[in-house]
């Protein structure tokens, strides 16, 4: 849920310095839905609260770095528009038509 408030943010531009309160409350949603979850999980006694804790932990780091992985800074005034070509290849190069090994073309062979 870290990763969709994030994504939240920057498509409504959450830090453009005319930060509104519902600009904050929409972006808090699903953070209060993973800690809701989070705590249902453990007063159910479904599973100990080191677990979840850990497992948030390590949630919440992964989307964090995940997503700024993809998109800038929440600052940035950009920060709608994830980042156009992240490996540095065309369009051209990530076609279907070079991708494994090609086949010898011999005419002997015919292939089906």
């Amino acid at each position: 849920m870290t990763y969709l408030a994030l994504y939240i943010a920057g498509q409504i531009h959450l830090l453009d310095r005319k930060c509104y309160l519902w600009k904050w409350f929409v972006t808090s949603i699903p953070i209060f839905f993973s800690v809701f979850v989070a705590l249902s999980r453990i007063s159910d006694k479904r599973h100990h609260p080191s677990d979840v804790v850990a497992g948030s932990l390590i949630g919440m780091v992964v989307s964090i770095m995940v997503y700024y992985f993809y998109f800038p800074s929440l600052k940035s005034p950009n920060c709608d528009m994830p980042y156009q070509d992240r490996k540095g290849t065309s369009k051209k190069e990530i076609s279907n038509n070079n991708c494994g090994p090609q086949r010898p073309q011999h005419p002997q062979y015919q292939y089906f």
